[in-house]
C-alpha cells in the first residue's frame, strides 16, 4: 500500500517538474536554481496573473503549484485546494491533458476520503 502511494506521489512530482520546465521552454542549465535560491512566492504570482489572461500552461502549473503548496515549495507558497482546481480546471477546459488527470485524481481521492468518513461514522455508531 505505501509503495503504491509512493509511486503515485513520484508520478505527480514528476508532472509537476515537466509541469514547470515545458512552461519555459527547453531547461538548461541556468534554469536549475537551487531550491533555497528561487523566489517561488513571485513565480507562482507571475503564473497566477498569466494564468487569468488564459494562458494554459501558466493556467496549469499555478494549479500544480497550488496544488503542492509546502511540500514542494516549503512556506513560499501555501496549498489551496480550491485555488488548485480553479486553475486546473481552466487549463483542463483549454486541453491540458496533465490538469484533467490531476482534476481526475483529486475527484478520486475526495471519493475515497468520504468513503472513509462514511466507514468511520457507520463502525462508531453502537447497534
Amino acid at each position: 500500500m505505501i509503495g503504491h502511494l509512493l509511486n503515485r506521489f513520484n508520478v505527480s512530482i514528476f508532472l509537476v517538474a515537466a509541469s514547470i520546465f515545458t512552461s519555459f521552454g527547453r531547461a538548461n542549465a541556468d534554469d536549475l536554481v537551487a531550491a533555497d535560491e528561487y523566489d517561488y512566492a513571485g513565480a507562482f504570482t507571475q503564473y497566477c496573473k498569466s494564468a487569468d489572461r488564459g494562458e494554459r500552461n501558466a493556467q496549469r502549473t499555478c494549479g500544480l503549484m497550488a496544488l503542492y503548496g509546502e511540500a514542494l515549495y516549503g512556506d513560499q507558497v501555501h496549498r489551496n485546494l480550491p485555488l488548485a482546481k480553479k486553475y486546473l480546471g481552466m487549463a483542463a477546459a483549454q486541453g491540458s491533458a496533465v490538469s484533467k488527470y490531476m482534476l481526475n485524481r483529486l475527484k478520486v481521492n475526495q471519493e475515497r476520503h468520504q468513503d472513509a468518513l462514511i466507514g468511520i461514522g457507520h463502525a462508531s455508531r453502537k447497534p
